[in-house]
């Protein structure tokens, strides 16, 4: 799963779509109960519209992982009582790991899980994981989609083991803006957090592709940059994209 990606940027993961796409199911016609990012996540473990789970909005006291009911019924715990081995790692659902210390508990049906601690699950560096239930700090240096990839790969070799089929769920927050800080900024000051709610944030590519698509010309269909938005909800009413926006 990945965070704010069109079907357009496909295109630049062409190892996905052989490896995965063109191996797996692809769903022509589908309906999303509630595009935002915490309703849809707890809607995709239960299958539930968003008034029965709990979760109507990303942060409490209406949303976030505080919120979510139902847990002993999700996809993870049917896929585990039928002797799936199951393993996730990256975002879990927004605000997880936020209280401590009932946010930091494994959640009902994952065997193996590997969660990104809030507020640090929105940074691309310095991030922190709830590993089974003990909190890992990552080094300021290094990509969160390499701890991530890294925590994947590493589960699935355990796995092979013990002659189980294993679901995996993988969350990204890549291309999502930086709207995070590290466990460690936070805790010395509570309002760090604050700064990156804006609208001034952008995606933090790895250092190794900074600038590869510098040159990229974004395609505009009828729906960039459209200036009649009163039509849209109040959430996607910011206004027309400046240059520095689409540069």
């Amino acid at each position: 799963m990945t965070d704010d990606q069109t079907l357009e940027q496909m295109r630049f993961l062409p190892n996905v779509e052989q490896l995965i796409g063109d191996q797996g199911t692809t769903f022509l016609n589908m309906v999303v109960n509630d595009s935002n990012c915490c309703p849809s996540r707890a809607t995709f473990l239960t299958g539930q519209e968003s008034h029965n789970h709990g979760v109507i909005w990303n942060s409490p006291p209406t949303g976030g992982y505080s919120s979510f009911k139902n847990q002993e019924t999700t996809l993870p715990v049917a896929m585990q009582s039928a002797g799936y081995q199951t393993i996730f790692v990256g975002k879990y659902l927004n605000r997880y790991g936020e209280r401590v210390p009932e946010d930091r508990q494994v959640p009902p049906g994952w065997a193996d899980f590997h969660g990104l601690i809030w507020p640090s699950e929105s940074a691309y560096y310095g991030s922190s994981f709830v590993d089974n239930g003990s909190v890992t700090d990552t080094s300021d240096t290094s990509y969160y989609s390499y701890e991530i990839t890294s925590r994947v790969i590493d589960s699935i070799n355990s796995s092979k083991g013990n002659r189980k089929s294993f679901f995996a769920w993988v969350g990204f927050q890549a291309p999502h803006a930086l709207a995070g800080v590290t466990l460690k900024e936070y805790q010395a000051d509570e309002k760090s957090i604050l700064r990156l709610f804006n609208l001034d944030a952008y995606p933090v590519p790895e250092v190794k592709y900074r600038d590869t698509q510098k040159d990229l010309v974004l395609p505009e269909d009828p729906s960039f940059n459209e200036t009649t938005i009163l039509d849209k909800a109040k959430v996607n009413q910011r206004g027309a994209l400046t240059d520095q926006d689409i540069n």
